[in-house]
């Protein structure tokens, strides 16, 4: 980048060609949104059809002009929206059709989102009474907290990230009573599995198709409505094995997650949240425990996460772990990042000190978008390389075991670079 803006200095010529080689970077820059309206009773929206208040059409007015001025073109958008199902999704008023049970209340809409969002757009979102956002360059956490349950501050966070030349970003889509009749499948196509580990080696390459064995696996980010869930734990642990766990792994625990990659709007799945909590018997249609996410790849993308444990309670100690992200070597060109925090952090768990984790990973890394939420549990490793090293290191490899990564009461951030190759 020094070179670049050394070489612009020495004519005019040198000076267009440093704007267009600039420009060609941008292109590839992600970009984050972030959208809050005035908080409001629960009551508020029982005048309005459901996802038609006048903060909804705000927001996507907001989207609209938003995206009309980017110059970049997504290959996937992250959606966190801040919401509460127990105020929208609960047995308060028994009838005839699932309708009955659904209060209208603040949630972002799955198929209003994706309506506003640039032509050919992939995306994947999940709902929780706080999120994280960057905007204009400050980072945000709306944790919502109310004396008044009944109170939410309406919010929308959003990150599109670009498909560079040399990296693929592959999404993906876990419903927990689709692994059985999948597990049925390959055992009849393969005859003989070794161990667990051929049989999730197995399931990755049906769940992602367009996953090449030459492709490298930096990074995989998960979205979920469980935090066990045997579906995702054998995704997370076939990708760390094919990577010999040399890989980023982040996740949270929401309500809600949906995928464009399964057609069902955000009231099919308001239903199958209901019949979930309230049926005494399952039913097997029923698809709501399941996992929407993404696998990053490429030979020179950069990902790295940081586990930050509970006994982290002050900034000192935040800018202490982040500093192993910093002194990693990571680029900040092309990167974005996340956060998936525990809901139980925040402004109680820093005694009334509010946005602080976030606040602190912006001051160190001010080039980076920053999104995530506060959620009912978190998924991810520590996973720092030393990307000043010509070499990568070899080291024996251990099968990665669900104890490593499923957490409570921890913020995970994963920071991911495209590089300036």
């Amino acid at each position: 980048m020094r070179d670049l803006e050394n070489c612009g200095k020495v004519s005019q010529l040198w000076k267009e060609v440093k704007s267009i080689c600039m420009k060609e970077r941008r292109r590839y820059d992600s970009v984050s949104f972030y959208w809050s309206g005035k908080c409001a009773d629960v009551s508020y929206y029982s005048k309005y059809e459901l996802f038609q208040s006048p903060h909804h059409r705000q927001l996507y007015e907001a989207m609209e002009k938003f995206n009309s001025e980017i110059l970049i073109k997504p290959k996937i958008a992250i959606i966190f929206g801040s919401g509460d199902t127990d105020l929208s999704v609960r047995d308060s008023s028994p009838g005839l059709e699932p309708e009955d049970h659904m209060e209208k209340s603040w949630l972002v809409d799955k198929g209003g989102v994706l309506s506003k969002l640039p032509k050919d757009c992939l995306a994947i979102g999940t709902t929780s009474r706080g999120i994280v956002g960057t905007f204009g360059g400050i980072s945000i956490e709306q944790e919502n907290l109310f004396d008044e349950n009944n109170m939410l501050c309406p919010a929308m966070s959003m990150l599109l990230i670009p498909e560079k030349p040399g990296v693929k970003i592959l999404p993906f889509h876990l419903a927990e009573n689709q692994l059985e009749p999948l597990i049925e499948e390959i055992k009849k196509e393969s005859f003989y599995l070794e161990n667990e580990s051929v049989l999730q080696a197995k399931l990755l390459e049906k769940v992602i198709p367009d996953l090449k064995p030459e492709d490298k696996i930096r990074a995989v980010i998960l979205l979920s409505n469980g935090l066990d869930l045997p579906f995702s734990m054998h995704l997370i642990q076939g990708a760390a094995a094919r990577s010999k766990n040399k890989l980023a792994i982040g996740g949270a625990v929401g309500d809600l997650c949906w995928s464009s990659l399964k057609d069902s709007s955000m009231l099919a799945l308001m239903r199958e949240l209901f019949y979930f909590n309230y049926q005494s018997v399952p039913v097997a249609e029923n698809s709501y425990m399941s996992t929407s996410g993404f696998v990053i790849a490429g030979e020179n993308v950069q990902a790295a996460s940081v586990l930050l444990p509970r006994k982290v309670r002050s900034e000192k100690k935040i800018i202490a772990e982040l500093e192993k992200l910093k002194n990693s070597g990571i680029s900040e060109e092309n990167s974005f990042a996340f956060m998936f925090a525990c809901c139980g952090r925040g402004e109680d768990h820093y005694k009334g000190k509010s946005g602080l984790e976030a606040a602190t990973f912006n001051k160190m890394f001010p080039k980076t978008p920053l999104v995530g939420v506060f959620g009912n549990g978190e998924i991810g490793i520590s996973h720092i390389p030393d990307f000043n090293a010509s070499t990568e290191t070899t080291e024996k490899v251990h099968a990665l075991k669900s104890g490593q990564f499923l957490h409570s009461f921890t913020t995970i951030f994963v920071m991911v670079s495209f590089g300036s190759w």
